[in-house]
């Protein structure tokens, strides 16, 4: 398990997730095209990091409209959705990918939710949005290992 803390970035007043050991991918390399979808650029930049060291191309996206016009020009093999975002949450995005009339790609990409919600009914509800599946907040890197290789594995 790595080891992380919490820090303040004073000048947003943000409470973000900082693993204080890098991630290690050596055991495992993957490939595809990922799209990471996140409002919080720190969260992006360290899921881009563990995601390049396991193998894979991985774009990145602000908030869900941006991800949706993302999805209209790349076929993703997986998608890391947050879902408590501005313009566009990870549940509506999702409905909107998952819609045969939208212009995504690949309406069938797999969608993992990434979420720091801890309700009892978070999984259920990323589910009954049409996500494959869910991990939580802090990222347990390990845990999203396993994740990776169960859809694109």
């Amino acid at each position: 398990s790595i080891a992380c803390h919490f820090r303040v970035a004073s000048q947003f007043n943000l409470r973000i997730f900082m693993p204080t050991t890098p991630p290690s991918a050596n055991l495992l390399t993957l490939n595809g095209h990922v799209l990471v979808v996140d409002d919080v650029f720190v969260n992006l930049k360290m899921m881009q990091l563990f995601l390049r060291k396991m193998g894979f191309t991985v774009d990145t996206a602000l908030d869900g409209a941006l991800a949706v016009t993302a999805l209209e020009k790349v076929p993703y093999d997986l998608v890391l959705m947050d879902c408590n975002m501005p313009v566009l949450d990870g549940f509506e995005t999702t409905r909107v990918i998952r819609d045969p009339s939208s212009s995504v790609l690949n309406h069938a990409v797999p969608i993992i939710a990434v979420t720091a919600d801890v309700m009892p009914d978070c999984p259920d509800r990323c589910l009954d949005a049409g996500m494959d599946d869910y991990i939580s907040k802090p990222v347990n890197f390990k845990h999203l290992k396993s994740v990776l290789v169960k859809w694109v594995g």
